[in-house]
C-alpha cells in the first residue's frame, strides 16, 4: 500500500544496496502471493481479470511504476553532471538485484533505461562512466527478449531458490499454449498434453515462489519505492526531456519553404544549368566555323590535297615494303635449300646462278620502286653481290670451305636488310619529305 505521507528520502540520501534489498522485498511479497488459478486460460486478459488475476494485475503495475520512478528521478535533474549520478546510481541497484536473482528488478531498471525520455539525453549519456556503460550492457543482454528470453532462461535454470523471475515471460509461454493447443483431440478426448505444458509453467513459478528472501523491512525505503507523488507521467517526462536537451535546431513551418516551392527551385535551376550548357556548345560551335572560314580558299584547298596524297602515298609506301620482305623472304629460303642440295651440278655452278639470280631480282626492284629507303638497300646488295664474286674468283682449295663463308656472309648480310625493311614502316613518304 502507497504510504498516506510523502517520503522525505531520496535516491541521494539512500545507498544502492538499500534500494536494491527493498525493491527485492516488495517484489517477492507481490510475486508469492499469486494463486496458481491465476495462471489458467489467460485470466489476466478477461474482463473480469480484477477479480481472477488480480495479483498478476499487481505485480504488473509494480514492473511499470518501478520503472517510472527510475525515469522521473533521472529527468528531475537540471544539469548533466547530476542526471549521470542518478544513472549510476540506479545502474549499480540493477546490478546487486542480479546478485539477489532479482531478475524482475534487473528489467525494471533497464526498461527505465529504454524510455524515450532518458534514451534521447545523447549528452548525458556521453558523461557516463565506461565501467557503467559496460555494467549496463551485460544486464541488457540478460534480460534480452532474444530468442524467448534465452539468456534469462539459461540464468533461471542454473540459479537457486530464492529468486524473482520475470513473469512476462511466463504470461507469454502460457499465452502461446492456450492459443495454439487445442483443448480437445480430434477423437474428442481431453488433451492431456496441453495440460502437462500448462502445469509444466506452473510448477516452475511455484518452485520460485516457495521460498522467502531473508531480507528486514526497511520503512523508509520502501516508503520512498512506494510513494506515488515521485512519479511523474509521460507528457511530463516528455517535455521535460526536451527542455534539459533541445531538439537539433531546425527549420520552423514558418519558415521552412513547401515542397512545391523546393520542387519549382529544383526544375528552375535544371532548366538554367541545361540553357548554360546549350550556350556554351553553341559558342564553340561559332568559333570553330569562324576559324575555317578566316582561312584564305587556297590554304583549305592545299590542307585536304595534301592529306589525302599522304594517305595514298603511306599505303603506296607500306605495300613496296611488304612486297621487299616477301621477296627477301623466298630468296633467303630458295638459297638455303640449293645449300642443301649434294645433287644437280657442281657447287660452282650453283653459286654462279645463285648470284645471277640475285642481281636481276634486285635491278627488278631497284627499277620498280626507285624509293629513298629501298635503294639504299639495293645498293648495300649490290656490295654483297660484288664481294661474293671477288671470292669466287679467288682459288680455293676446299669447296665446302667457301659453301660455309658465303653462307655466313649471306646470313649476316641477310639480318641487316631484314632490319631495314622492318624499319620502313616508320619512314616518311616522299611528300612530306619534300615539303
Amino acid at each position: 500500500m502507497p504510504p498516506p505521507v510523502p517520503s522525505k528520502e531520496s535516491v541521494e540520501t539512500l545507498s544502492a544496496l538499500e534500494l536494491a534489498e527493498q525493491m527485492t522485498f516488495i517484489d517477492h511479497q507481490i510475486f508469492a502471493a499469486i494463486r496458481s488459478e491465476e495462471f489458467l486460460k489467460t485470466a489476466w486478459t478477461k474482463a473480469d481479470k480484477q477479480v481472477k488475476a488480480a495479483n498478476i494485475l499487481l505485480i504488473t503495475k509494480r514492473f511499470n511504476d518501478m520503472s517510472r520512478l527510475v525515469v522521473s528521478e533521472v529527468i528531475r535533474g537540471l544539469c548533466v553532471p547530476y542526471r549521470v549520478t542518478v544513472i549510476e546510481k540506479w545502474v549499480a541497484v540493477a546490478d546487486i538485484c542480479r546478485c539477489l536473482h532479482n531478475f524482475n528488478g534487473v528489467l525494471q531498471v533497464c526498461a527505465a533505461f529504454q524510455n524515450s525520455s532518458v534514451f534521447r539525453l545523447k549528452k548525458t549519456w556521453e558523461k557516463v562512466s565506461k565501467t557503467t556503460r559496460q555494467t549496463l550492457d551485460k544486464l541488457q543482454s540478460l534480460v534480452s527478449s532474444d530468442g524467448r528470453f534465452r539468456n534469462l532462461r539459461d540464468a533461471l535454470h542454473r540459479c537457486d531458490p530464492p529468486c524473482i523471475p520475470y513473469l512476462g515471460m511466463y504470461l507469454t509461454d502460457l499465452s502461446f499454449i492456450e492459443e495454439g493447443t487445442p483443448n480437445f483431440t480430434d477423437d474428442g478426448l481431453l488433451n492431456f498434453s496441453k495440460m502437462r505444458m500448462i502445469a509444466h509453467v506452473i510448477r516452475e513459478i511455484r518452485h520460485f515462489q516457495q521460498t522467502p528472501y531473508k531480507i528486514e523491512h526497511s520503512a523508509k525505503v520502501t516508503s520512498y519505492l512506494l510513494d506515488p507523488s515521485r512519479l511523474m507521467s509521460d507528457d511530463d517526462l516528455y517535455r521535460q526531456s526536451l527542455e534539459l536537451e533541445p531538439r537539433r535546431a531546425t527549420l520552423t513551418p514558418a519558415s521552412a519553404p513547401s515542397l512545391a516551392m523546393l520542387t519549382s527551385l529544383q526544375g528552375a535551376a535544371a532548366h538554367l544549368h541545361q540553357h548554360r550548357l546549350e550556350n556554351k556548345h553553341e559558342q564553340d560551335k561559332v568559333e570553330q566555323e569562324k576559324l575555317y572560314h578566316n582561312k584564305p580558299e587556297s590554304d583549305k584547298s592545299e590542307h585536304g590535297k595534301h592529306e589525302r596524297d599522304k594517305d595514298k602515298d603511306d599505303k603506296l609506301e607500306t605495300e613496296k615494303i611488304e612486297d621487299v620482305k616477301s621477296d627477301l623472304v623466298k630468296l633467303e629460303s630458295d638459297k638455303l635449300e640449293r645449300g642443301r642440295l649434294e645433287h644437280g651440278g657442281t657447287l660452282e655452278q650453283e653459286k654462279l646462278e645463285h648470284e645471277k639470280l640475285e642481281q636481276n631480282t634486285f635491278q627488278s626492284h631497284k627499277q620498280n620502286y626507285p624509293t629513298n629507303t629501298t635503294t639504299k638497300c639495293f645498293n648495300e646488295l649490290d656490295q654483297v653481290a660484288h664481294q661474293n664474286e671477288l671470292l669466287s674468283k679467288s682459288s680455293l682449295e676446299d669447296k665446302s670451305e667457301l659453301f660455309d663463308l658465303n653462307e655466313s656472309q649471306s646470313g649476316q648480310h641477310y639480318g641487316i636488310l631484314k632490319g631495314r625493311a622492318s624499319n620502313e614502316t616508320t619512314v616518311p613518304s616522299p611528300s612530306s619529305e619534300s615539303s
